[in-house]
C-alpha cells in the first residue's frame, strides 16, 4: 500500500471524501460529482456536489462581504437573504447560507447550504423546501400574535417594521425576511418548509466528517 501511494501519489479528494447523514432520505439520483435524497413525504431535496476547481469566492471569506455577493445575487431573483455565517469543521473552514426565492404563482421556495471551500475544490451540501397547498399561514399567525402584544403595527403601507435584511437594516432591494422567518418562530410551525430547511443544516453540520484526503488538502 506504502509503494501504491509513492507510486501514484496520495489520494485526490472525490465527491465521497465528505461523509454527512442523509437524514434517512431515499437516495433519487446520482453522478461521479453530485447526489441527490428527496424528502419522503414533503416536497424537499438534499444534495450535495463536488467542483473540482478554485471555489468562487473572496479570500477570506469575510462575512460581510459573503453577504453582500450573495445579497447582489439574490435581488437580481427577487429572492431574499436570512443568513450568511461562518463555521468550522474542525478547522476547515465553512459557509452556511439560507435563502428564500419566490415561487410562481404563490409561496416561497427555501435553500441552505453549507459550503466547504478548499484551495483547488469546494463541496456544496445544500437542503431546499418549498412551501405547498395553503401558503403564508406562518406569516399570518405571527403577525397577529404580534399585533396583540403590541409589538407589531398596520400602517396604510402594511405592517410596520415587518420586513427587513438580518444584518443590514438600510438594505432594501429584493425580496427581505420577514419576521415571521426569524428562527425563534420555528418550534410553532414544525411542518414549515424553513423549519425543515435549518433542522436539517444542523444536522448535516454536526455529521459532517472530512476524510483523509481532504485533511491534508491545501485550505481555501
Amino acid at each position: 500500500m506504502n509503494f501504491l501511494r509513492k507510486l501514484f501519489g496520495p489520494k485526490r479528494p472525490h465527491l465521497g471524501s465528505l461523509h454527512f447523514d442523509t437524514l434517512g432520505w431515499p437516495l433519487r439520483d446520482q453522478s461521479t460529482r453530485h447526489r441527490t435524497w428527496e424528502h419522503p413525504t414533503d416536497p424537499a431535496l438534499l444534495s450535495v456536489d463536488f467542483f473540482e476547481l478554485p471555489p468562487d469566492l473572496p479570500h477570506g471569506l469575510d462575512p460581510s462581504t459573503l453577504r453582500s455577493l450573495f445579497r447582489k445575487s439574490l435581488s437580481q431573483q427577487e429572492g431574499g437573504l436570512l443568513e450568511v455565517s461562518r463555521g468550522l469543521v474542525g478547522t476547515q473552514p465553512l459557509v452556511r447560507t439560507l435563502f428564500k426565492l419566490r415561487q410562481q404563482p404563490s409561496g416561497m421556495g427555501y435553500v441552505g447550504s453549507l459550503i466547504l471551500p478548499f484551495q483547488d475544490c469546494s463541496y456544496v451540501v445544500k437542503v431546499q423546501a418549498w412551501e405547498s397547498g395553503m401558503t403564508g399561514l406562518r406569516e399570518s399567525f405571527v403577525a397577529e400574535q404580534l399585533m396583540q402584544t403590541g409589538q407589531l403595527q398596520l400602517t396604510e403601507e402594511g405592517y410596520s417594521g415587518w420586513f427587513a435584511d438580518p444584518y443590514d437594516p438600510y438594505y432594501t432591494l429584493g425580496t427581505l425576511m420577514n419576521r415571521a422567518e426569524q428562527p425563534e418562530y420555528d418550534d410553532q410551525f414544525p411542518g414549515h418548509p424553513l423549519t425543515l430547511v435549518r433542522q436539517s443544516l444542523r444536522v448535516l453540520e454536526a455529521s459532517l466528517q472530512l476524510q483523509p484526503e481532504l485533511l491534508t488538502a491545501a485550505p481555501f
